[in-house]
């Protein structure tokens, strides 16, 4: 990993934050054209709470290196999409997603998520929503070609088969299931 992180240099970068806000508010409450200065000082404020948010990530991946998780149970969590995230998503891949599933076994994401925002979401649902498509697709594509293949067998006319073929279908793991999602 780059740079080391310290509690000191957290503590020292939120000071350095909180001493330009506190130079905003006394420029607002004081008399006077101050905008040009105001503006000057938030533009700052800004960049310093997002290096303050950067170096945060490092500090806490720091502390979670080499970490085993507490749980060795495989578990996910669910980010619900803003309404922007499922407008760009529906449009992009025409798949309707209210959240998103994220694998999170060593717990990483759940401890990092009050840091994380949409944009850090986003991609990971544009993926999920790419497969999930992408899965739809092949099972619709397996369930035609399993309806042609039971037809040409139907086709044949021969009852002995016929009811081979529905003793089969009667089997929930026939076809790995697809008649099955066929009738849902």
């Amino acid at each position: 990993m780059g740079m080391q992180v310290t509690k000191e240099m957290l503590d020292a970068r939120q000071q350095k934050l909180m001493d330009t806000a506190n130079q905003i508010l006394k420029l607002a409450n004081t008399k006077g054209e101050h905008g040009d200065e105001i503006v000057k000082l938030a533009n700052q404020a800004q960049k310093e709470a997002q290096e303050l948010e950067a170096m945060a990530k490092v500090y806490e991946a720091q502390s979670l290196e080499g970490r085993k998780p507490a749980k060795a149970v495989p578990t996910t969590i669910y980010v619900e999409l803003t309404d922007e995230q499922r407008k760009r998503i529906l449009d992009e891949t025409g798949v309707r997603m209210e959240r998103v599933e994220i694998p999170d076994d060593t717990g990483i994401m759940e401890r990092t998520m009050p840091v994380n925002q949409p944009p850090d979401i986003y991609p990971l649902a544009l993926q999920q929503a790419r497969s999930r498509k992408a899965l739809e697709e092949a099972e619709q594509a397996a369930m035609a070609d399993a309806a042609k293949g039971l037809a040409a067998l139907k086709a044949q006319r021969n009852p002995d088969m016929d009811k081979l073929v529905e003793k089969a279908k009667a089997d929930p793991n026939f076809l790995c299931g697809l008649l099955q999602k066929q009738k849902k």
